[in-house]
C-alpha cells in the first residue's frame, strides 16, 4: 500500500447500509545502521567494505543506502548490504549511512575510524 489517504468502505448487506471513511496511511519511520567495515583501519586509496542494515516496521525496505564521510561516497541497494568505500585523504573519518526512499528515514550513528 502507498502512502496517503486511502478510501475504506464497508456494506453491511443484511441492513443495506453502506459507510464510508477515509483513512491516511503514513509512512513508518526505518533504521538505518553501519554494522561493520572491512578492514579497519585501511590506507588511502583502498577499498573498505561497509556493511549496513536497514529496518522497516512495514516489511522489506527497498531502494539504495549511501554511505559517507561527507566527501567519499559508496551507494549500494538495502538488498546488497555493504558498498565500497574509499578514502581520497589519511585522517580520522567518521561516517553515516543514509536510507533514501522514505522520508522518514534516518541516518545512522557514526562510525569512526582512522585511515592511514
Amino acid at each position: 500500500m502507498t502512502v496517503g489517504p486511502k478510501t475504506v468502505s464497508a456494506t453491511i448487506t443484511s441492513v443495506a447500509v453502506t459507510q464510508t471513511a477515509t483513512v491516511t496511511v503514513t509512512a513508518g519511520s526505518t533504521t538505518t545502521a553501519i554494522t561493520g567495515d572491512t578492514p579497519d583501519p585501511s590506507v588511502v586509496g583502498q577499498s573498505v567494505t561497509v556493511t549496513f542494515a536497514v529496518t522497516s516496521p512495514g516489511g522489506t525496505a527497498t531502494g539504495d543506502v549511501t554511505v559517507s564521510d561527507g566527501t567519499d561516497t559508496c551507494v549500494a541497494s538495502v538488498a546488497a548490504g555493504s558498498c565500497a568505500w574509499t578514502a581520497a585523504t589519511a585522517g580520522a573519518k567518521s561516517l553515516t549511512a543514509t536510507y533514501a526512499v522514505t522520508p522518514t528515514s534516518a541516518a545512522a550513528p557514526r562510525r569512526a575510524w582512522r585511515i592511514r
